[in-house]
């Protein structure tokens, strides 16, 4: 809720006077994204995390995992979207 109740200050510039300039010599970088990293293994995550791998990796490089459909070799298929369903009984 506090993010929503300053959302309308960083937009209309109100917010100028409460903010304090970054100490670069505490900044640090994140680590480069490779393909690699976009790998979605079904097997490791749960739902909602794979749900937010797929969120968080959209665009570039993209999330992919290997299928194997009917005991056929394995494929390397990108997710484009993924969705989460109710949890059981949330629709009874």
């Amino acid at each position: 809720e506090l993010l929503l109740d300053a959302l309308p200050s960083v937009w209309d510039g109100s917010c100028a006077g409460q903010l304090a300039p970054q100490e670069d010599a505490r900044a640090t970088k994140a680590a480069k994204l490779s393909t690699a990293d976009a790998e979605l293994r079904l097997e490791q995550l749960s739902a909602s995390e794979a749900h937010n791998k797929v969120r968080a990796f959209a665009g570039w490089p993209g999330t992919w995992t290997r299928l194997s459909i009917c005991g056929a070799e394995p494929i390397r298929v990108k997710l484009l979207q993924t969705r989460l369903g109710l949890p059981e009984g949330a629709g009874d």
